[in-house]
């Protein structure tokens, strides 16, 4: 008990602000937009701010408990008006005069209300000024309680909330913790006996702008003179957004404080794991819970889950080929907790000499016309031969991508083909596969879900956990860029399950052939017959569907096989890419003269991806002989680039969502479009980088190899 008299204290003191007979003022034309709706704009006159109500108009009112009060208002109306106050169900008549005159209505606060308390505001004989529909003028609202009543649970546990964070954020301020959370406590009761109304806005934007800090503390990790720097910038930056734009600023804030702290929780990840670990088993069975209550499919993936959990610690990959599945998604989980326990850390961004040059150039290329195409402001400066081109640039990237793709992991393939008899085979493959990317897709999910990026909740991205979002139907509008990730997580199942089956009864060249002519000829064959039978939207359904993109990676497996196999295909590299050039040009001239419409036509429906994969596949035999770069800046940060393609392609929309819900859509003011966009690219170059070195970079080292 003497140990934590402190927080004992606290809770008194903090009770005792909340309970004390003090009336709460709430001031609607100033601070508290956010917690009123209903109102229009605020407008000055005789001397004040003040807002006309509609019709019917709302305000909240936080942190009262139990017992009798007045409710004043400050408040005029053009004509008599007659203006019904609705609390608790209970409903008072007030005619509001011209002129602004205070208006008490006697009210009982139940004591069953433990938070927020809903004000409703009718007039059933509105007036109009010939623009608006118009109910009353309120200046601001007054609670004078008619004694001590009971504080609302909220109240005190956002007051806790906020004497702890200010406890941490003032760490360096003294040695005793003490002293710290009674300057803390005694700053939080002054804010709650001196705004009684506006004290829960004001803790929320205390305690949130000191999280932020918090975040920014252990996610930038700088000098102290850069970090006092960065805290005025934070606590500049959120206080200027709130007060222009009051409640519609919570959100945007909220997500970058997300993608922020994201970063600080994998930085810190050894010390809050310590103390999750040993129970991690009632932790992950928790989650699994949790989880199976949000839908159907969440419900049906935690129970394989929890197969998997069960069977695959004993597992063996030698067994056979469902045991090697099973083991290889049971993998992901001791890799995760080794990285969870720090290891594979090394500081930096490593680059791998032995990569292939002129893979890495592509690669970065088409990372740099993605994020080009999703940049908020780009495009409302660009003319329409602009925007078709970068439209056209972005549908190649993403072909490459896939291309690029088959061919690294083909290469892989090719190298172990005479090892496809034996199941071993399909487990490795598996684990390095899914190691590499579901920890971190995964992770970004949850980031999603947590932040709210369009509207997603743990709920409606079920199906993304298991990649069925685009199996057979049009891609949600959450987190928009999983559509080609669930495509290649299908493609690896696919593609191993039968190269492994067949290299049980065919030899490993033949099995090889046979899995790629699959592969390739099914869905070519399926995606042309929608494509000249149907109306299909070419992006949102020829293009996304799971079944009908296998062939663009089945694809780049192929090249590489080739350009192992036969030595021609390199030595007339020049010649292929010489070839895809002509080729694309030509036929993307023909599209535009003569079928502008192109996706009306079901000759460019069905060729456009053929054409954009072989296009593709022209350049790879001589980028593949690239394998030495100079030693210049350009093809440094090309290689690095492309190192960070995965998280960045993974990360930079929910960054482009935050920066337009902070700035909103360019176009207006070419000043704010340039910071806009210098803020989306660091931003995500930033962001992408610390989720490699902290996530990315250590699991791939800590992979099985053999």
């Amino acid at each position: 008990m003497r140990r934590h008299w402190v927080w004992v204290v606290s809770l008194f003191c903090l009770a005792v602000a909340w309970a004390a007979p003090l009336p709460a003022r709430v001031d609607i034309g100033r601070f508290d937009s956010a917690v009123v709706s209903g109102f229009y704009p605020v407008e000055y006159g005789a001397g004040t701010s003040f807002r006309w109500s509609y019709p019917e108009a709302h305000l909240m009112l936080n942190g009262f408990s139990g017992g009798a009060a007045t409710l004043t208002f400050m408040a005029s109306a053009s004509i008599p008006t007659t203006m019904r106050v609705t609390v608790n169900q209970r409903v008072t008549e007030v005619t509001v005069a011209p002129g602004f005159a205070r208006y008490p209505v006697p009210i009982t606060l139940p004591y069953s209300v433990t938070g927020t308390l809903d004000v409703a505001l009718t007039v059933p004989q509105p007036a109009s000024d010939g623009r608006r529909v118009l109910g009353v003028a309120v200046d601001d609202i007054t609670l004078t309680p008619g004694g001590w009543y009971w504080p609302a649970v909220p109240a005190l546990a956002l007051s806790l909330g906020v004497v702890w964070v200010l406890t941490l954020v003032a760490r360096r301020a003294s040695g005793d913790i003490r002293m710290r959370v009674l300057a803390a406590t005694l700053m939080v009761g002054a804010i709650v006996l001196l705004r009684r109304g506006d004290a829960p806005a004001i803790l929320m934007v205390v305690a949130f702008v000191g999280t932020l800090l918090l975040a920014v503390r252990y996610a930038v990790w700088v000098g102290p003179s850069v970090r006092r720097v960065l805290a005025i910038l934070v606590i500049g930056v959120s206080a200027w957004l709130l007060t222009q734009h009051g409640a519609s600023a919570w959100y945007p804030l909220w997500q970058a404080g997300v993608l922020i702290g994201s970063v600080a929780l994998l930085r810190l990840r050894r010390f809050w794991w310590r103390a999750v670990r040993p129970h991690r088993r009632l932790v992950a069975a928790l989650v699994l819970v949790f989880l199976a209550t949000q839908g159907s499919v969440l419900l049906v993936s935690t129970l394989i889950a929890a197969v998997v959990w069960v069977l695959g610690r004993t597992a063996d990959p030698a067994h056979g080929r469902t045991w090697a599945v099973v083991a290889a998604a049971y993998s992901i989980v001791p890799t995760i907790d080794a990285w969870l326990c720090g290891r594979g850390i090394r500081r930096g961004v490593t680059i791998d000499q032995q990569r292939s040059v002129g893979l890495d150039y592509l690669r970065g290329l088409v990372v740099l016309f993605v994020l080009l195409a999703h940049t908020p402001t780009v495009m409302e400066y660009g003319n329409a031969w602009v925007v078709t081109l970068v439209h056209w640039l972005v549908k190649f990237a993403v072909e490459a991508f896939f291309v690029l793709s088959g061919w690294l992991i083909g290469d892989l393939v090719v190298a172990a083909l005479p090892s496809w008899g034996h199941p071993r085979a399909l487990w490795l493959f598996l684990h390095r596969r899914w190691a590499r990317t579901l920890p971190l897709y995964w992770l970004v999910l949850a980031m999603v879900a947590l932040a709210g990026w369009n509207g997603a909740t743990i709920a409606n991205l079920g199906s993304y956990v298991v990649f069925i979002q685009n199996m057979w139907q049009v891609h949600p509008p959450f987190f928009l860029v999983a559509w080609s990730l669930s495509i290649e997580e299908w493609f690896y199942v696919i593609a191993a399950l039968l190269l492994s089956m067949a290299a049980y009864w065919l030899r490993p060249q033949r099995a090889l052939a046979v899995t790629l002519g699959i592969l390739i000829v099914v869905p070519f064959v399926v995606r042309t017959w929608f494509s000249m039978t149907t109306d299909w939207s070419w992006n949102d359904e020829l293009r996304q569907f799971v079944p009908l993109r296998l062939d663009a990676i089945a694809s780049g497996m192929a090249l590489v096989w080739a350009w192992r196999k036969w030595p021609l295909v390199a030595r007339y590299a020049w010649v292929w890419l010489g070839g895809a050039c002509v080729m694309v040009v030509a036929y993307i001239t023909a599209v535009q003269i003569v079928q502008p419409q192109w996706e009306q036509a079901p000759w460019v429906r069905a060729s456009i991806i053929p054409v954009m994969s072989l296009g593709i596949m022209g350049l790879f035999p001589f980028l593949a002989g690239v394998q030495h770069a100079s030693g210049g800046r350009i093809a440094q940060g090309f290689r690095w680039i492309s190192l960070l393609s995965y998280p960045l392609y993974l990360l930079h929309y929910p960054v482009r969502q935050t920066v337009v819900g902070l700035a909103g859509l360019g176009g207006s003011n070419v000043g704010i479009d340039i910071v806009v966009t210098l803020v989306f690219f660091v931003g995500s170059f930033w962001l992408a980088a610390c989720w490699h070195r902290e996530l990315e970079q250590p699991i791939m080292r800590l992979r099985e190899r053999q």
